[in-house]
């Protein structure tokens, strides 16, 4: 665990069984946004992190003067074929040979196109310094021929969902889930 040993000012908001925490970023313009269970259990908060309830929630936070603890940690994922989940949320032309694919991308396309498959790469890394993170896809597309008092202490131990959000818009430009801290 990390420990900052200055109180510093985090916005949050109690909600049925969570608590949301926004940790702003020095430039001010990003913040990271966590998600804390009441207890361990993430599935009990997960169906709740809504693009509606986080606005919800963004606006009905309040500051508070605490002094942050939380794990350093860093995640990557690789996802090396995202078509299957693509197709099944509804996006299937793109993934089909169709003349209305990707005409106006390529200067002369000789033959229909399609995409073959999506990856996805991501990393996240939080410490002291703050959090860095990153994220690459690589689209496939192939032709049909070619195949208070003070500060209150305030301890991020369990389960989390967090987020990196623009601060006006609100946009989510990152996110993932800590299962277990004690296992980093």
């Amino acid at each position: 665990m990390m420990s900052f040993k200055e109180g510093g000012t985090v916005k949050a908001f109690t909600g049925q069984g969570f608590q949301y925490l926004e940790i702003p970023y020095s430039t001010g313009q990003y913040s990271m946004g966590v998600l804390l269970p009441n207890g361990h259990d993430l599935v009990e908060v997960e169906d709740q992190f809504t693009a509606e309830n986080l606005t919800l929630w963004r606006n009905q936070a309040v500051e508070h003067n605490v002094i942050l603890k939380m794990p350093k940690f860093k995640l990557k994922q690789k996802i090396a074929n995202l078509k299957d989940d693509l197709v099944e949320m509804g996006l299937r032309i793109p993934f089909g040979f169709d003349d209305r694919n990707f005409t106006l991308l390529f200067d002369n396309p000789t033959d229909l196109l399609k995409i073959d498959r999506v990856i996805h790469d991501a990393v996240i890394e939080v410490d002291e310094k703050g959090s860095e993170a990153a994220a690459a896809t690589v689209v496939e597309v192939i032709e049909l021929t070619s195949m208070p008092q003070g500060p209150r202490v305030l301890a991020l131990d369990r389960p989390i969902i967090f987020f990196i959000q623009e601060k006006h818009s609100g946009t989510v430009l990152f996110m993932g889930k800590l299962g277990d801290p004690s296992l980093l």
